[in-house]
């Protein structure tokens, strides 16, 4: 089995990858309405020693227009 550890964020890390990618969206003229995690449709996707990992599904609501959605 391939190890995604060293890949994978941190569930403590999920707000800043949420800052993250709001950021990257606000440089490229998208303007985020709503972004947040989806918790209760997580799935444990990696057993290691240092714990379990989760996907952890991401809802976003994004405004933008048609250039600077494919341009981004």
């Amino acid at each position: 089995m391939k190890d995604f550890s060293a890949t994978v964020t941190p569930e403590e890390e999920l707000p800043s990858t949420l800052e993250q990618i709001s950021r990257m969206a606000n440089k490229t003229f998208v303007k985020i309405t709503q972004i947040k995690p989806v918790r209760e449709d997580k799935l444990p996707v990696l057993k290691t020693e240092s714990g379990i990992y989760y996907k952890i599904p991401i809802l976003i609501d994004a405004q933008c227009n048609y250039h600077d959605l494919v341009n981004s």
